[in-house]
């Protein structure tokens, strides 16, 4: 979805690619041993060389950007989030520096802090710039605002699906039911009624309506068989007359969560598969219970190679 993909030129692999003028000579083999690490996408090994790098030469933002994108890839957006508050404070920002300030924030409950950033043009891209705008404007209690954010997102050409479905679980997330169920049921919202994660969340909508027959039809239709579990556990639950608890985006940093989940979605198949890897894993980091984010982790870590934390995700 070239329309709204973000500028990918400071993905890990073409990190690797700048010059790193300036670093020590004394620690030559750490550094050398990041790039090599980095080169194959081994991100543990190179979390730890490029640490070890930065030791030697603290002030080298390229290092800083390789040990960003290593640390964010095996997980710890708060080792990531560190460098990158230290990067910044270089005066230096890059696109993966400004993804881990991004998460962090939203991971802390900063939404000021994020609105701040974003009102000073720290840019991680027009789509991931609304969206989490407007969910910290919610983080903030100001849902009049963030509506106004959703909508505008919604009348941008290409976006509708974004803003109309962040906009209902925001509304969801505040108790407006009856709102999110409007957009959800709108065959010409967006699509998200083909989506996994949207059908579950249209389902848990309709149960809060007290609509379990409705939920359970959209389930059926959308779903045949018993080979997902969760989908069975539903079933189950909405025909025994259950009220299933809404749990899709709960508060704003859930909500941060879908925003990291959505854009790994969108860029799944359309950016370099180490690049995409960042937003999937902030999204589990941010929600460390999102099944859907940790299997695109999974994936994305087999198809790169790293079959040791593919297996741990």
């Amino acid at each position: 979805m070239p329309q709204f993909r973000p500028f990918v030129a400071a993905a890990f692999g073409f990190a690797l690619l700048m010059p790193l003028a300036g670093h020590a000579d004394e620690d030559a083999g750490a550094y050398l041993a990041a790039r090599v690490a980095g080169s194959n996408d081994d991100y543990r090994e190179a979390a730890t060389w490029f640490t070890r790098a930065l030791i030697a030469d603290p002030g080298n933002t390229a290092l800083m950007d390789g040990a960003i994108t290593a640390q964010i890839a095996v997980g710890n957006l708060e080792a990531a989030l560190a460098v990158a508050e230290r990067m910044r404070a270089t005066g230096t920002e890059t696109q993966v520096a400004l993804l881990a300030l991004v998460g962090g924030k939203a991971q802390k409950g900063d939404f000021a802090g994020m609105l701040a950033d974003i009102d000073a043009g720290k840019s991680v891209g027009k789509l991931m710039d609304n969206l989490s705008r407007a969910w910290a404007e919610l983080g903030q209690g100001k849902m009049s605002e963030a509506v106004e954010q959703f909508d505008a997102l919604a009348a941008a050409p290409g976006l509708q699906f974004f803003g109309l479905y962040h906009k209902a679980l925001a509304l969801a997330s505040v108790g407006d039911f009856e709102g999110a169920e409007a957009i959800m049921s709108d065959r010409t919202a967006g699509g998200f009624q083909t989506q996994r994660r949207g059908i579950i969340a249209h389902v848990q909508i309709l149960s809060q309506l007290e609509r379990n027959a409705d939920a359970l039809s959209v389930l059926n239709a959308a779903f045949t068989g018993d080979a997902d579990p969760t989908i069975v556990d539903l079933r189950t639950r909405l025909a025994a007359g259950d009220i299933l608890p809404w749990t899709m985006a709960r508060n704003a940093t859930d909500g941060m969560a879908e925003v990291f989940f959505t854009l790994a979605t969108a860029l799944n198949d359309e950016a370099e598969d180490s690049y995409t890897l960042l937003y999937a894993r902030i999204a589990a980091t941010l929600r460390p219970d999102h099944g859907e984010a940790l299997l695109l982790t999974g994936v994305l870590l087999e198809d790169l190679r790293q079959y040791d934390l593919a297996v741990e995700t």
